[in-house]
């Protein structure tokens, strides 16, 4: 909208400043909407993983709950289940969250922070798993929450972990890009264009209905995502 706005002042949107020129301009657009462009794909394709991720994590707590239920109704010492709890408490207190934008995507600057929260998450599982195979106590006949399944499951979390690990990197790369694009200090895309605001500002009046035009259009600086 800017470059359209600015392209219809005609011979009169000459600034001293190159980089406010119509075709730098065109060429800032362009670099930032390849670089939002691939910040899209990459999420793409990490969004099918972090979601099959999500499903398998989901049911953990009440699961935990049960086992360590379970263990609490065994003969094991006093000392034994209080480190089982902690252990489950651990496991059930992180709140793990995948925040998403509005069309669903997973946020690219959370997405790094919650695959390590998950992480973190599986590995205190391992060691609820570990503590209580080592625990002759614990031997319950539901197969849900036996030691082997435990540990199938915890195979399977380690998996899921792994694979979204693989396509994270390139989410964090194109990020970076992206603020690069938008929010370089100087020569970014938002302080572009409130230089292009200020020019048009001073060519036709803070308050020409030309300028306006132009200074409607919101910029923020704001919170690199």
């Amino acid at each position: 909208m800017v470059i359209d706005g600015c392209t219809g002042f005609g011979a009169d949107y000459a600034p001293s400043n190159t980089a406010l020129t119509i075709a730098n301009l065109t060429t800032q657009w362009g670099t930032g909407d390849t670089a939002q462009g691939t910040l899209t794909t990459a999420l793409a394709k990490a969004a099918g993983l972090i979601n099959a991720r999500d499903i398998i994590f989901a049911p953990l707590n009440k699961l935990v709950t049960k086992v360590i239920n379970n263990f609490n109704s065994t003969n094991a010492s006093a000392q034994a289940k209080k480190d089982a709890k902690r252990l489950a408490d651990k496991i059930r207190g992180f709140g793990v969250k995948v925040v998403r934008l509005p069309d669903g995507t997973p946020d690219p600057a959370h997405v790094s922070t919650s695959h390590q929260s998950f992480v973190n998450k599986a590995d205190t599982f391992n060691e609820f798993v570990t503590f209580l195979s080592l625990d002759g106590n614990y031997a319950p006949n539901e197969v849900p929450i036996k030691v082997v399944t435990l540990q199938a499951l915890y195979t399977s979390l380690k998996g899921q972990n792994d694979g979204i690990g693989a396509v994270i990197a390139p989410v964090d790369g194109a990020r970076v890009v992206r603020n690069k694009a938008l929010y370089d200090a100087g020569t970014g895309m938002v302080d572009t264009a409130l230089k292009v605001k200020n020019y048009v500002k001073g060519l036709y009046g803070a308050t020409s209905a030309q300028a306006r035009l132009i200074t409607r259009i919101k910029f923020t600086r704001g919170k690199r995502r």
